[in-house]
């Protein structure tokens, strides 16, 4: 049944003058909260449904409405009957073929797919070449159309500029339509693992509703919900999925990708039970739908696999990969390869989780798909090496190191926690705006009452002439002194509450700012810190001068540690370990958590060799700690370290000192681990191009190491 509400918006619409265009509109928004009662909606707009050139645009619609109601093939009957009338336009041909694209899809028909395609890019081809300001909305739908077709196939950069072309071609009125293509660039830019594009560029979808005073969908939370799962911000992921599910009542293929989304958020969080209770509903959902579950068993099987339960897990990875065909995402068909690569690892069946790896490699180097790639490495090396494949598993850690960088950059970093910062912030800055507005507003009242009550004052000298009037002067002056009083009194307490506010945002301000700057389970600086801290280092250098030793850590084994004891076991683990290298820091030392199991310490260091005794002195303070109790087990670390800077202040030689620390640790890593390598740079006027050749400048002495005994 139609929902009243939705209803009722929807027919006052069509009812007013001129109003077509904004019932349309409306029937595409109410598609995000109820299918159904967009579909009812349709029909009370266009009752009569005839098939004639003035119903064109009407059609189109219903057509969009049926594909959402898993209708396609009731909405290819409609469009074969407006594909066959006379005196088409090129401009409604390429309309047709746009809407013919997304129906065939919609409903997994191949049949006209590559016909269709082929129509698409030849007429592009036309319309670009026309003068005529109708060919617009015709482009816009035909490249965002060519776009879904690349991005439904994981062909992330391949589809980015269609839905580019399509943003410069859209009306700039239709508000929604230009959301909705800001939203989608940010998605295919998060899977091509480039954040901070894809986070401003789905804020701004969400920005361009709230400022035109339209309602944000569902679909832009669950975007951003995704958005923050990658940047392992679980908890914000968690919060936008909520909300997202909140805005969206009915059981929809959305709502369900919705519930598995907030299911691997309480996965990573340890809420397990949660995790299960949302996959299962989201799986329900699906069935009960007829819509394919692959994307909710796959992850449920990854859970099964994460504790222990390889034989369930192997179960729901199955129940995927038997729903998957040749038109599902290349992203789900490479996941489900690595799945199952995983639980066979954990089986001991490494030969066999070998062969799913090579072919999970395969389909992530196909496709955009870097996110889920660079996730493929650190097991897939650790098996290789199991069976003595060291060759592979070589070629795979170049790989990785290769695409980690490129990913964990200093800059993306830094311009992605900016942008994500000043969104929230931007918020907060807009309540404030409307506080103070409010201050001036009330203000201006008081200088209001000032002057009527200078006016009053003239009024009463003349009514003491006319005595006759004297006892309505006395009262009408009793009056306005009893108004001014309760009028001060009000805009006091208003005037407390905007103080009350400011204080309130000053607090917000500086938790967001504390969040910015700390990791959450350890309580160390994060990456934002330490990069803010060099960046303001640099811009004080003239009246700063510091010689630090950068030192990379790496607790060894720790995935042993998480798949033996648990995650939990192995978070411990890290706060402990932040704690002893906090006791080992000088006071002017920054102790930061660069990354999962890796830590960074920038200690400050008069001479240099005093980088080694700092690290020889976190690993006695690591051996006397006994807060590991599990059989013989002994927590160790390996280090890596670097004299910093190396030549001059800069980025350039933050970056190349990390390189060096990082060499460091990777050949502490190879050698046995538990020990310390590092590097003294004893050629002062090199130049940085030439310091990413580490092993020839070691020859050629220009580069000494310096190892633990």
């Amino acid at each position: 049944m139609l929902k009243t509400k939705y209803l009722m918006m929807l027919l006052l619409a069509v009812m007013q003058a001129g109003a077509a265009d904004q019932a349309a509109v409306n029937i595409e928004l109410l598609l995000h909260k109820s299918p159904q009662a967009a579909l009812e909606a349709m029909d009370a707009y266009w009752p009569e449904q005839t098939v004639e050139l003035d119903n064109f645009e009407k059609a189109l619609l219903k057509m969009y409405v049926l594909s959402k109601n898993s209708e396609a093939e009731q909405a290819l009957a409609l469009h074969a009957q407006f594909a066959g009338l006379d005196g088409l336009t090129t401009e409604q041909e390429a309309l047709l073929v746009a809407r013919e694209l997304e129906l065939l899809r919609a409903g997994k028909i191949e049949t006209g797919f590559k016909q269709a395609t082929a129509r698409a890019e030849s007429l592009i081809a036309e319309l670009s070449q026309s003068d005529s300001e109708s060919a617009g909305r015709p482009l816009q739908m035909l490249n965002q159309q060519l776009g879904f077709n690349l991005y439904y196939q994981a062909k992330f950069e391949q589809a980015e500029p269609y839905f580019l072309a399509a943003l410069s071609q859209i009306n700039p009125d239709n508000i929604v339509g230009r959301s909705k293509i800001l939203n989608t660039i940010g998605v295919i830019n998060a899977q091509q693992a480039k954040l901070a594009q894809g986070a401003q560029y789905m804020l701004d979808a969400i920005k361009l509703l709230e400022n035109n005073g339209l309602e944000v969908t569902a679909d832009r939370y669950r975007n951003l919900g995704s958005l923050y799962f990658l940047l392992n911000d679980f908890e914000q992921s968690i919060e936008y999925s909520l909300k997202s599910l909140a805005m969206t009542p009915e059981a929809t293929p959305a709502v369900a990708s919705t519930y598995n989304n907030l299911a691997t958020a309480y996965v990573k969080i340890g809420e397990n039970e949660m995790a299960i209770e949302a996959f299962e509903k989201s799986i329900k959902i699906s069935t009960d739908l007829g819509s394919t579950t692959s994307t909710a068993r796959l992850n449920l099987g990854e859970l099964y696999n994460l504790t222990g339960q390889y034989e369930k897990a192997l179960e729901q990875h199955e129940l995927s990969a038997s729903e998957l065909d040749d038109i599902e995402n290349a992203e789900i068909r490479g996941v489900s390869l690595k799945s199952r690569a995983d639980v066979y690892a954990n089986m001991g069946q490494h030969q066999k989780a070998i062969d799913f790896y090579e072919q999970a490699y395969l389909k992530f180097q196909e496709s955009d798909l870097t996110h889920e790639r660079i996730k493929l490495y650190p097991k897939m090396v650790e098996v290789l090496v199991k069976v003595g494949n060291f060759r592979r598993a070589y070629e795979m850690m170049v790989e990785y190191k290769a695409l980690e960088d490129e990913i964990n950059s200093v800059a993306a970093k830094k311009e992605l926690n900016e942008i994500l910062t000043s969104f929230d912030v931007e918020k907060k800055e807009r309540a404030l705006i409307e506080s103070e507005l409010a201050l001036e507003k009330q203000q201006a009242s008081i200088e209001l009452l000032n002057s009527q009550s200078a006016f009053e004052q003239r009024i009463r000298l003349l009514m003491y002439v006319l005595l006759a009037a004297l006892a309505i002067v006395l009262l009408l002056v009793f009056r306005s002194l009893r108004y001014r009083g309760k009028v001060n009194q009000i805009l006091l307490t208003n005037n407390a509450r905007i103080e009350q506010q400011h204080l309130q945002l000053s607090e917000l301000n500086e938790k967001l700012k504390k969040q910015a700057e700390n990791d959450n389970l350890t309580g160390l600086k994060n990456r934002r810190y330490v990069t803010q801290l060099i960046a303001e280092t640099m811009a004080k250098q003239d009246t700063v001068k510091n010689n630090w030793c950068l030192i990379m850590l790496d607790i060894d084994d720790f995935k042993q540690i998480n798949d033996q004891y648990g995650h939990q076991r192995g978070d411990e683990v890290l706060k402990q370990f932040a704690q002893v290298m906090q006791d080992t820091a000088a006071e002017k030392d920054v102790v930061a958590r660069w990354g999962g199991e890796e830590f960074l310490w920038l200690a400050v260091i008069d001479e240099l060799d005093q980088g080694p005794q700092k690290c020889q002195r976190l690993q006695d303070n690591l051996a006397n700690n006994h807060w590991f109790r599990e059989g013989n087990k002994q927590v160790t670390c390996s280090i890596g370290f670097s004299s910093f800077p190396l030549v001059s202040l800069n980025f350039e030689d933050w970056e190349a000192a990390l390189a060096l620390a990082d060499h460091g640790l990777y050949q502490v890593k190879n050698t046995g681990k538990d020990s310390w390598y590092g590097f003294e740079l004893m050629d002062a006027e090199i130049s940085y191009d030439k310091l990413s050749d580490i092993d020839g400048l070691v020859q050629s002495r220009q580069l000494k190491t310096i190892s633990k005994p």
